[in-house]
């Protein structure tokens, strides 16, 4: 599935994007050329991974009248429109890439400061849900003495604002770091002004230009690298450690301490149908009620966190069902849920909420029995992500074998709706028009969906479904759908087979698949396929009993610009087999592509054709051929069970029933007086 999906349900994008900043006095080639190199030629890395530089002017000292060193605002307003370009197709305003990394060295790592504190300041946050972290290597966040020193003695008549930057504990970059530490290392929700962006940092355990102290700087998270300022971003080879460092850093991003790293995010829900009007006894709080429902289902929602999760606040695994339901849940491993939290459930017992200590790698779900929360107006599932986490994988399941197993139609669905901007309104789910439904990751014809989402950081889903009971479906003008297993075929029944109880008699057993109206094109109904007879009999007008020679049947025939209405059904190889041998003057004929109001996937649909040999112009005697009057009883029986709207239609597309040729009969066995 492409990720992230757009809101317009169009493909996303699949790489990811990481740009290199280089340090003073440096360019791109020089200061990441060695690292950059080995990425690029990095087989795991290339097909998720596109490798970028920024350049800016940079000089220790420069003596021009026309010419100046830019300063550390103006660079970082240069980043902000490469990056701008970078990351937006200009003409479909679409994203193009999944996230983007920043990477800086030095003064680099100042410039990409710089940059999200511009956009923090300008009230553009959400411009930062584009990137997915920062790296630092030797950035001077709290100055360089040395550098400092050094360029001071270089350059005592030349002013260097980039120079003034890198000075320790200079006020440019105290005002950064402030600003950093307020809006981006504290930050508890992204937002307009903040932003709890993750940031990791390197130093060289042999610097002498840049400490550990002011390469840490008040940022969380880690390393040291062996080299010094300038080669511990210079690897030689894949086995590096600085290469292998960086890799890893890069593929499992350190979290912030407000932001839960969450690797899969889980719903998954299997509803069962109930006897209509079975009663359960809700117990909650000390308190019971009664409960009438016809669905029961197990729901589960599993969070397992990821390895470089450093958030500590709790996190809540939440769900409410409303119309009257009831919840019994468990209590979840690691649950640390407070007794308002609690309490809530215990006044209604229809909402829950769970709250989960979270920790590197550990995993608990929420497990519930859902009774009436997906009866007829409620079949869907609503979610609202936080925006305090990073979602590797979101993981969906909607399980209706059971109501597939028991003859029940599916309807519509299920769908899922996933919108990636989360205003808050909970009105959202019901503009679905402005959204096509995302396509399933995995299908079991069993009927189970499941779907999976990649990098969301925030975002709506909707899961909506609908289903009918057992029977037919009398709305031949609303399309559907039938999938079919490895040994299923679908049968268009159109005669005798348009009756369940003739159906039942062949299967040998109750029918509880689909049964969908729909029409085959360039067909007409016609009394013209006969049968040879040595069991029917019937009576003449002198009490005489006749055995006619052949008895005449439904079937259908080539008609340009006709069509005849019918039903079709699901049967297994061995049931095909038990209808071929009844069928046996017919001759099995391949039409999906004729089908109108329902569409056959994954199988064939067939319709049973009168063979050649046993087709017959009706004759004007019954001792001929006959139509038995217990075969038409049945077919009326069966087209004005299916409506009035089917039974015109019926009338309409097959030939005038030969009055002259129906004879009352039964079978020869029957009579009582000996044979005739």
């Amino acid at each position: 599935m492409p990720v992230p999906i757009r809101d317009d349900g169009s493909p996303g994008p699949k790489r990811r994007l990481v740009v290199f900043v280089h340090g003073f006095n440096s360019n791109a080639e020089k200061c990441w050329g060695e690292m950059a190199g080995l990425l690029r030629g990095d087989s795991q890395l290339v097909p998720d991974f596109e490798i970028n530089t920024f350049e800016y002017d940079t000089s220790v000292v420069r003596v021009s009248l026309v010419r100046r060193i830019p300063c550390l605002d103006e660079i970082a307003a240069q980043l902000e429109s490469y990056l701008d370009r970078k990351l937006i197709d200009g003409e479909s305003a679409k994203e193009r890439y999944i996230d983007t990394t920043l990477v800086g060295h030095s003064l680099g790592g100042l410039v990409i400061q710089k940059f999200i504190v511009r956009k923090l300041s300008a009230g553009r946050g959400l411009d930062l849900d584009r990137l997915r972290q920062v790296i630092l290597f030797a950035t001077p966040n709290f100055g360089s003495e040395m550098l400092g020193s050094i360029r001071s003695l270089l350059s005592p008549l030349v002013r260097n604002p980039q120079d003034d930057v890198l000075r320790s504990f200079g006020q440019e970059v105290k005002a950064l770091h402030h600003a950093m530490r307020e809006s981006v290392i504290d930050a508890r929700t992204r937002g307009d002004y903040k932003y709890p962006l993750p940031v990791y940092c390197f130093w060289g355990d042999a610097d002498a230009i840049v400490s550990e102290a002011s390469a840490r700087g008040h940022f969380h998270h880690g390393e040291p690298l062996r080299g010094d300022h300038s080669s511990l971003k210079e690897p030689t080879d894949r086995e590096h450690n600085s290469y292998k460092a960086f890799v890893q850093a890069l593929i499992h991003p350190q979290g912030h301490k407000h932001i839960w790293e969450i690797d899969s995010f889980s719903f998954n829900v299997r509803v069962k149908p109930l006897r209509a009007g079975t009663i359960v006894t809700a117990k909650h709080g000390g308190k019971a009620r009664a409960v009438e429902t016809d669905n029961v289902a197990e729901v589960v929602r599993e969070v397992r966190f990821g390895r470089n999760n450093r958030c500590e606040d709790p996190f809540p695994l939440r769900y409410g069902t409303r119309n009257g339901g009831w919840i019994a849940r468990n209590q979840p491993e690691y649950s640390v849920t407070g007794s308002e939290k609690r309490r809530l459930y215990d006044d209604n017992g229809t909402d829950v909420i769970e709250e989960i200590a979270p920790a590197p790698n550990r995993k608990s779900s929420l497990q519930m029995t859902v009774y009436k929360g997906f009866d007829e107006g409620h079949r869907d599932y609503h979610m609202h992500l936080d925006r305090r986490a990073y979602f590797r994988k979101l993981h969906f399941e909607v399980d209706l074998s059971h109501y597939r197993a028991a003859g029940w139609h599916i309807k519509e669905g299920p769908n899922l709706y996933f919108h990636p901007t989360d205003t808050g309104d909970h009105g959202l789910c019901a503009k679905r028009e402005m959204l096509d439904p995302d396509p399933t990751h995995d299908y079991d014809p069993c009927g189970i969906w499941r779907w999976t989402l990649e990098h969301v950081k925030e975002g709506v889903v909707d899961l909506v479904w609908d289903i009918t009971p057992p029977g037919p479906t009398l709305s031949p003008d609303a399309p559907s759908a039938i999938e079919l297993g490895p040994d299923e075929h679908a049968v268009f029944g159109y005669g005798s087979l348009l009756s369940m109880a003739s159906l039942e008699r062949t299967l040998k057993r109750s029918y509880r698949g689909p049964l969908v109206v729909c029409d085959l094109i360039g067909w007409t109904r016609a009394w013209n396929v006969f049968m040879p007879n040595s069991t029917y009999v019937f009576q003449n007008g002198r009490g005489s009993w006749i055995s006619p020679e052949r008895l005449l049947y439904l079937n259908i025939v080539p008609a340009p610009n006709k069509r005849v209405n019918g039903v079709l059904f699901v049967v297994t190889d061995d049931d095909l087999r038990a209808f071929d041998e009844r069928e046996w003057i017919y001759e099995r004929v391949a039409v999906n592509e004729l089908l109108r109001g329902v569409t056959v996937m994954r199988g064939t649909a067939w319709a049973f054709v009168g063979r050649s040999e046993y087709l017959l112009d009706p004759p004007s005697d019954p001792r001929e051929a006959a139509v038995r009057r217990t075969y038409l009883d049945i077919v009326d029986a069966a087209k004005d069970g299916l409506g009035s709207a089917f039974s015109a239609k019926y009338e309409s597309s097959t030939e005038p029933v030969p009055g002259k040729l129906v004879v009352d009969d039964c079978k020869r066995d029957e009579i009582l007086s000996g044979p005739p």
